[in-house]
């Protein structure tokens, strides 16, 4: 044991990184809020070379941020690091965080949920009907002398979208139920967030002592209310069909239903006929899939409209092409249209390298590894695929702490690795929604943009970045609307 402890430290320090100190390794860098964190991240990846290794303590990380060690770790190395066990107390022990084995399993069923050759059509017509709501909602704020904060919109649209689309509940929300869960979840991931950078926070009793000390003990729970209102909701409808469906006249009704199947009756047909899914694991994927599809969409619209509201020049640009494509029509867009607006999604591919949301992920291999720089790292030592630092290397984007559009020319992207831009990951466990969330984002995006006009006090050096479980703006969010002087089917 202490041979093999002597190696992984051997191995390790001859990666890149900051002076240790003697048992504390590097966790004073613990000490730090999450917003100067991560600029000091930002600065190591300046400092040191991939891959950059650092402590906690007596447990070594090594950070990579190249194309070709990305790939390859994502690819190879499956398993994630136990700090995703803390992000699984937050959202469920679903897709994202879970171990292999059981991630197979789910993976492979809900990837019908997500099949876009099929979902596109239906899905669209959500996100237009919601985009239709979120201009109306929007109409409060335009020509007011005061700024606004787009998040609380932003993000109850995107909550809207998924739990319509992936959960089929059509019923709106309860306004209680949404204000609770939001500022519980503000909460919960603040909790959460401290538990994963701050190593002596990990153990359970601790971590339990410290909510208890804090007043929150209660607040995972309660974040969770609403996932399961809406899942016990969408079970009693799903119970209520089955029965229909054991009726000659619903056996017709069902041989004739051309509905698409969304993630909770897929994941109760597979409970029921396979008995493959515990209710617990059903509860997990719901708010696993509640968080990943409407918290990370909020964060790149509002950013991407924040920016815009900065940068008027590239928002004229994008409202240019908007005009070319939609003209004088008022239709809400198609799938013809949202392919055409070659600039609105170098925008959003832009905000989505500049705050990539889901910045890291960490694996764990089960044999030694070696990199394209030539270091071996040993077995059993966590490994991060830093994306958010490969984004913002000057090796392969001009600038990078700045937010330009032209990043994604298309003799920019043509000249970089491929795997240079990795928003959702890569391998077999990138996000299996991605391009859900593109056409979520494309959708509200072009809707708005061509209805209201965004501005903003902030200049672009004032946008700073925080991490708590995503990478976001530390920035509020904060700007002006006005309308378009034309006349509007959405007004």
């Amino acid at each position: 044991m202490k041979w093999k402890l002597q190696r992984v430290e051997y191995y390790v320090n001859k990666c890149n990184g900051p002076p240790i100190i003697f048992l504390l390794g590097n966790a004073l860098e613990c000490i730090y809020s999450p917003k100067v964190l991560i600029k000091r991240v930002f600065d190591y990846a300046k400092q040191y070379e991939s891959p950059l290794r650092g402590w906690l303590f007596h447990i070594p990380y090594v950070g990579i941020y190249t194309p070709e060690d990305i790939q390859m770790l994502t690819t190879k190395c499956l398993e994630k690091d136990s700090v995703f066990d803390f992000l699984g107390e937050l959202i469920g022990d679903g897709v994202l965080t879970t171990k292999v084995a059981k991630w197979r399993r789910s993976r492979r069923i809900m990837n019908s949920a997500f099949n876009m050759t099929v979902m596109s059509k239906p899905f669209l017509e959500v996100f237009n009907r919601q985009s239709l709501v979120l201009i109306d909602q929007l109409k409060a704020e335009v020509n007011s002398k005061e700024y606004f904060d787009l998040w609380p919109y932003i993000f109850k649209s995107t909550f809207s979208n998924i739990i319509e689309t992936a959960m089929g509940h059509t019923h709106g929300i309860n306004e209680d139920d949404f204000t609770k869960m939001r500022k519980s979840y503000e909460v919960a991931s603040e909790m959460i967030c401290k538990r994963v950078y701050r190593p002596w926070l990990r153990p359970p009793f601790v971590f339990k002592l410290y909510l208890f000390l804090m007043g929150k003990k209660n607040v995972l729970n309660e974040f969770k209310q609403l996932p399961l209102k809406i899942l016990e909701a969408r079970r009693q409808m799903f119970t209520e069909r089955k029965l229909l469906e054991s009726s000659s006249e619903g056996k017709a009704e069902e041989k004739n239903d051309k509905s698409y199947k969304n993630v909770i009756d897929i994941l109760l047909n597979q409970a029921e006929a396979e008995d493959q899914f515990t209710n617990q694991e059903i509860a997990d994927e719901v708010t696993t899939i509640l968080f990943a599809g409407s918290e990370t969409n909020a964060i790149t619209i509002s950013f991407t409209l924040f920016m815009l509201a900065i940068r008027q020049d590239i928002q004229e640009k994008v409202y240019n092409e908007l005009s070319e494509v939609f003209g004088e029509d008022d239709r809400l867009p198609t799938m013809e249209d949202l392919n055409q607006l070659v600039y609105l999604e170098q925008c959003i591919k832009e905000t989505l390298r500049f705050v990539t949301v889901a910045p890291l992920s960490s694996r764990v291999s089960s044999e030694d590894i070696t990199l394209s720089s030539g270091h071996l790292i040993p077995a059993g030592v966590s490994i991060v695929a830093a994306y958010v630092l490969m984004h913002r290397d000057e090796k392969y984007y001009s600038n990078p702490s700045q937010w330009n559009p032209a990043n994604f020319d298309a003799d920019k992207v043509a000249s970089r690795p491929a795997g240079a831009f990795v928003p959702f990951g890569y391998g077999p466990r990138k996000c299996l929604g991605y391009k859900y969330a593109y056409l979520a984002i494309k959708t509200l995006l072009s809707t708005l943009l061509r209805n209201y006009k965004f501005s903003t006090d902030f200049r672009e050096e004032d946008v700073e970045l925080t991490i708590d479980i995503l990478l976001r703006s530390a920035t509020p969010y904060r700007v002006k609307v006005e309308c378009r002087h034309k006349t509007s089917l959405f007004s």
